[in-house]
């Protein structure tokens, strides 16, 4: 019996894969490596945000990724560093600790006539709202949509691999994204993935049909059709105590600056 579930589970994971709705780990180490080569701009100053607002502004889809200096010690975590954007021929860099905050640039994160498309971005959003408040506006997730179309695997690299046929480099996926001057490789991967996000959603959305426009994702607003189940055993006080924890540990939003001053590295 458990031979034959066996033979079942490879026979649908050969279907999936036949459909192109799944790919294996051998087969998508297989594919080329692929970067971006276009345009890259890295932003540290607001002036430089001022003039790139209105490029980005002009455009209807933007790739949108975040990057964050990992953490290695249990208990502590740092801010985002980077904020990616990704237009039809360039890719923006903004480095968050340089700038002082978002800044302008919540006009675009707010914007109802841009979307920022990306991969696991509900993470995203609430770790620049933690920091930096902001209200999110036609965020689509990338994974949503390829799960409609009826893709088994929806992160950003199997979606590379199974639709635009190549994978992206992880090299430089725990590196310090916090550091004043980015190395080549960082600031290339960093665009990669921005690029990436805007490529899958364009080859997505192509494949849309007559389908309903997919949901903004918006991880700040409490779903109202989301029941929260609360243990019977649990007393109103120490639900109270637990929730106050939760408010001090999250802290509260980090103040707008007025940009920091970038420093060579010792």
């Amino acid at each position: 019996m458990m031979i034959a579930q066996s033979n079942d589970s490879n026979e649908v994971e050969a279907r999936e894969a036949e459909a192109g709705r799944s790919i294996s780990k051998d087969d998508l180490n297989k594919l080329p490596i692929k970067a971006y080569t276009g345009p890259i701009h890295v932003v540290h100053d607001r002036e430089q945000v001022k003039h790139t607002l209105a490029l980005l502004e002009a455009e209807d889809v933007l790739g949108f990724d975040t990057e964050t200096r990992p953490s290695f010690e249990r208990g502590v975590s740092y801010p985002p560093a980077l904020l990616q954007l990704a237009t039809r021929s360039d890719v923006f860099i903004f480095q968050l600790h340089a700038l002082g905050g978002l800044g302008p640039l919540r006009d675009i994160l707010e914007s109802k006539a841009v979307i920022k498309a990306g991969a696991a971005i509900s993470d995203d959003i609430k770790q620049l709202n933690d920091c930096w408040a902001f209200k999110p506006r036609r965020f689509l997730e990338i994974g949503h949509l390829a799960k409609e179309l009826g893709y088994k695997q929806t992160g950003l690299r199997t979606l590379a691999g199974l639709t635009l046929g190549f994978r992206i480099s992880k090299k430089e996926q725990r590196s310090n994204w916090a550091k004043p001057r980015l190395t080549h490789s960082q600031i290339v991967y960093a665009a990669t993935d921005a690029w990436v996000s805007r490529e899958l959603y364009l080859h997505l959305m192509a494949a849309w049909g007559e389908r309903t426009p997919p949901a903004e994702v918006d991880p700040l607003t409490p779903d109202p059709t989301r029941v929260r189940k609360r243990s019977d055993n649990r007393s109103p006080e120490h639900r109270h105590a637990r929730k106050r924890g939760r408010t001090e540990t999250t802290g509260a939003h980090t103040p707008e600056l007025p940009g920091l001053e970038l420093s060579d590295p010792a």
